[in-house]
């Protein structure tokens, strides 16, 4: 979007050449730029090979200007796909023959247009810059070889004439330049052009050599949109396909637009053909990938397809149709292209669940529309900041031409993970930026407590994504530069960890303030919007029972918002920001206790940190008034564990595992437990001593473990069938199922779960009653030659 024309010359690259060895397909041809690239870059390495060999002089400015001044230019391509034309290499050999003396073999010449002179040419594309005549201001500036002689650039002198490829281009006739740079302006006028895609240049000839070609080229394109009448017309017509020709449109979007619908239609009578359609709106200082939209269309015979993608008002819409490269014959397709808006009156909505209810409006300007308003909330994100930071030059090999050293910046951050969940790493500040970053580099790596490698990626968050398990993990960042200032400017850089939520939180969404207030009815998931009527949508806060497990106060939820189920590619973003949370269940309201609670967590904490001769001291101490708490014996465990690890004995080594086999033995307890309670009376008062050494024991690997990971489903299924808690057993199972495959152990379960649901009692008379019914008839299960038959269970129905 800079004006550069992008491509300055072409080569063959239509299955011209085998693919490497390496991938043991010798036989196989590709095509694009993958090969006409290195075919370019071999015919320009014959060239400098004949130069060296005839000792001629060079640089790579004016071997560019050999290959962009002899290129051939074929018929009926333009200068968007083949740049100056077709690759010459003995032409453009010859050209550098004829140049060798000429003073202009040694300067490059660097174009800088627009406002501030940061643009490498003129591209008019949006209605306002193509509906009438533009002056321009251009500067030439002469740049020079750093071991140049001193007198030559003081001498040198360019008379430089300056030609127009086109009409409607107007600039001055003559420049002079010599080793300063040289501003001017230039007339454009596309207001008379036609729709469509126009090229041209402004071509500086050196006036005493004129016959070797443009000494540089200043690039000019235009793309002049069709604009729309009347937005509620869609456009249609029939094209021809022609293999390896584009059809570019480019059409003025209507103002208020929000989203296109192109239908695709197949008129011809038999094969099936792809067909590719790219479209792209540009915005200023937006990369290029996030404006552009790109679909393979699949048409059958009379088959239409239909595409939709968002747009904005009042910009121009480039949209190109070509039939797949590997099409042999020429397709004729009907398009038919259709404008509609749902207009919102902000294009990002950002809630806070302390702000109360939140007020947006959409109209309808085009015509009337259907209304579908959805909320997904599927991530939970929060921000952490780093623990440490440091900054160290890199290496003598890290050092840039003129020798300034590299820096970079190692950034640490601590994160923890509650339950397993999947995480884009954010380092929003420098996201989506690559070539245009002021920062050199910057890569990240996530780290487990063990100092494991998981996972590692870059500056476009999008590509990258990680499931971790519970537990603690370190992310270490490295953005590089070679000036420290800049660098010192990041020490406290905040990096957002986005966590994909297993379930996705949907806002409800009111049709007024007191139905929002009151929760009452919501508003229809279907209902139609007049032309250039307005709705009212109001959103309530989420209750506290709908967030995310473990969300705090200053994360937030992210997500999209869609206002039509027609444009259903058109969402807009929406945060929902947390400012606090109910009070913590857990607390039991008394001081005292909690006090207790939070002491014992306290010092159970601190022996981990200690040496063994202290901590085994506090330990025995700590023992005597906790014996049977799980998480006293794991933290002598870690102790030890540190120990063993410095002090690698057999005695060190023994002291560990009988701590480990102690945290087994209470693990290994509840299946004790359930054992001894088989055959006791439920009346007894042994039976209820079980039971109680039972929960309490479940109580307490529920502080070590997840009772709902996988591998402890075994010991919480035991728990919940001893306490007659078939209900939850039942739930148990059916997690188990999941992830069981299809075996002799899937049906004995299954069975189980049967047994399980002919003990729930029964009131038949409710709706609850009515649904395990069913579930007893529709489970029974016949095991039979490793199969499983339904069967229906007359007498209980």
């Amino acid at each position: 979007a800079d004006g550069s024309l992008g491509v300055s010359i072409s080569a063959p690259g239509g299955a011209i050449a085998s693919v490497p060895k390496w991938t043991l397909n010798s036989s196989q041809l590709m095509n694009g730029t993958s090969m006409s690239s290195p075919n370019a870059c071999g015919g320009i390495a014959l060239i400098l090979s004949g130069l060296k060999a005839s000792q001629i002089p060079f640089s790579p400015s004016s071997i560019r200007r050999a290959v962009e001044n002899t290129a051939l230019a074929l018929m009926g391509e333009d200068n968007f796909s083949m740049g100056q034309g077709l690759l010459q290499v003995d032409k453009a050999f010859e050209y550098m023959l004829k140049m060798a003396e000429k003073s202009n073999n040694h300067v490059r010449f660097e174009i800088m247009c627009g406002l501030n002179y940061e643009k490498r040419g003129i591209y008019l594309r949006e209605p306002h810059q193509t509906s009438s005549p533009s002056y321009l201001p251009i500067r030439v500036q002469p740049c020079y070889k750093s071991d140049i002689d001193l007198k030559f650039k003081a001498n040198a002198e360019f008379r430089v004439s300056l030609v127009p490829t086109a009409t409607w281009v107007d600039a001055p006739k003559f420049i002079m330049l010599n080793n300063s740079a040289r501003s001017f302006d230039i007339k454009v006028d596309p207001s008379d052009l036609p729709p469509g895609a126009h090229y041209s240049e402004i071509c500086g000839y050196d006036s005493t050599c004129i016959e070797l070609g443009p000494l540089f080229r200043i690039p000019i394109t235009v793309t002049k949109p069709i604009s729309f009448r009347d937005p509620s017309l869609p456009i249609s017509e029939s094209v021809i396909l022609d293999k390896g020709r584009i059809q570019r449109m480019f059409i003025t979007t209507p103002t208020k637009a929000t989203w296109v619908a192109i239908a695709l239609t197949s008129l011809e009578e038999r094969d099936k053909f792809t067909v590719a359609l790219d479209a792209s709106l540009l915005h200023e200082g937006k990369s290029f990938k996030y404006q552009f939209t790109g679909n393979h269309v699949a048409l059958g015979c009379g088959e239409t397809k239909n595409i939709t993608f968002k747009v904005e008002g009042e910009k121009t819409l480039e949209i190109c149709l070509t039939s797949w490269w590997s099409t042999r014959d020429s397709k004729k397709i009907k398009y038919n292209i259709t404008f509609h808006s749902l207009l919102p009156n902000e294009s990002k909505i950002s809630l806070h669940s302390c702000q109360g209810i939140r007020r947006t409006t959409i109209t309808s300007p085009f015509r009337r529309e259907n209304v579908n308003v959805t909320v997904n909330l599927d991530h939970m994100v929060e921000a952490i900041r780093p623990i440490s930071s440091k900054i160290r030059p890199l290496s003598e090999r890290d050092l840039l031409p003129d020798g300034r050293q590299i820096y970079e910046s190692i950034l640490d951050y601590k994160f923890w993970i509650e339950n397993s969940t999947e995480i884009r790493p954010n380092v929003s500040l420098l996201s989506d930026l690559l070539y245009e970053s002021p920062y050199e580099a910057q890569l990240w790596m996530i780290f487990d407590k063990n100092k494991q490698h998981l996972a590692s990626g870059d500056a476009f968050p999008k590509q990258y994504k990680v499931k971790l398990e519970k537990g603690e993990y370190v992310l270490k960042l490295q953005v590089r530069h070679d000036k420290r200032e800049l660098l010192e400017r990041l020490k406290n850089l905040p990096v957002l960890l986005q966590h994909k939520l297993s379930n996705s939180v949907s806002m409800d969404v009111y049709t007024s303030q007191l139905k929002a207030l009151s929760g009452g009815s919501k508003i229809p998931t279907n209902c139609w919007l007049s032309k250039d009527d307005m709705a009212t949508l109001y959103f309530a806060p989420l209750s506290d029972d709908r967030l995310p497990k473990g969300i705090k106060p200053g994360m937030y939820l992210s997500g999209v918002i869609s206002y039509s189920t027609s444009g259903k590619s058109v969402n807009y973003p929406i945060t929902y920001n947390i400012g606090t949370t109910s009070v913590s269940s857990s607390s039991s309201g008394n001081a005292s206790s909690d006090y207790e609670s939070a002491l014992k967590k306290f010092m159970f904490s601190w022996l981990s940190r200690m040496d063994y001769e202290h901590g085994d001291t506090v330990y025995k101490e700590l023992e005597q008034k906790y014996d049977n708490d799980l998480s006293l014996k794991v933290e002598r465990m870690k102790m030890l564990d540190a120990v063993a690890n410095k002090n690698i004995s057999k005695e060190a080594l023994d002291n560990v595992i009988d701590a480990t086999q102690c945290v087994i033995d209470m693990g290994r307890n509840l299946g004790l437990l359930a054992k001894q309670i088989e055959g006791i009376e439920e009346e007894s008062s042994r039976y209820q001593e079980v039971v109680l050494a039972m929960n309490n024991l479940y109580v307490d690997l529920s502080k070590w473990i997840d009772v709902k990971n996988q591998k402890a489903l075994p010991f919480t299924l035991i728990h919940a069938t001893t306490l007659k808690h078939f209900a939850r057993a039942m739930m148990i199972l059916q997690m188990q199922l999941k992830e069981l495959p299809l075996s002799k152990r899937l049906y004995e379960d299954m069975i189980t779960k049967t047994c399980l649901l002919e003990r729930i009692p029964v009131k038949t008379t409710s709706f609850y009653g009515l649904i395990v019914v069913i579930s007893r008839a529709i489970f029974l299960i016949l095991v039979d030659d490793g199969e499983i038959k339904l069967a229906s269970h007359r007498k209980l129905l």
